[in-house]
């Protein structure tokens, strides 16, 4: 479990991905709840976004296919914890996927920011719980300053 980045302007979108998860461990995944430890002083988080490792969705039926759920980030006094679960008669994820994609916006105070994923916990279909391996990531934030618009 590692991250992928993107700059968007003002906004950071920060991917939590998972790169050859099922064949590496044999088994899919089909519960996700990593926590985020990240310098707060530098990034905000203002939200997060589930992609489609786990499954659908919208307009999923459960009954012939895997629907995914996302947990609403949990703010804790020095971490966030994240989460997403999925359900359904189809196979868990497998492969390579991006499972949320977070967006931060930067504090102002330039620099480099740290992001760790600590107590990823993650189950298969079976509730068996599963052993990952994190990889940590660090941002380098512009200082960004802002100037008064003078109108005549």
């Amino acid at each position: 479990m590692g991250f992928r980045q993107r700059q968007l302007g003002l906004l950071l979108m920060l991917g939590i991905v998972f790169g050859s998860f099922g064949p590496s461990l044999g088994r899919q995944p089909a519960i996700v709840m990593p926590s985020l430890d990240y310098d707060r002083s530098r990034l905000r988080l203002i939200g997060a976004t589930l992609g489609d490792f786990l499954g659908r969705q919208s307009d999923c039926n459960p009954a012939i296919e895997r629907c995914s759920i996302s947990l609403s980030p949990r703010d804790q006094s020095n971490i966030v914890e994240l989460g997403a679960y999925s359900y359904g008669t189809g196979d868990g994820a497998d492969g390579d996927g991006m499972l949320l994609i977070l967006h931060f916006q930067p504090s102002g105070r330039g620099g480099v920011a740290r992001l760790c994923i600590t107590r990823a916990l993650l189950a298969d279909t079976h509730a068996v719980a599963l052993a990952p391996t994190t990889v940590d990531t660090t941002v380098q934030i512009a200082t960004l300053v802002y100037l008064p618009v003078v109108r005549r």
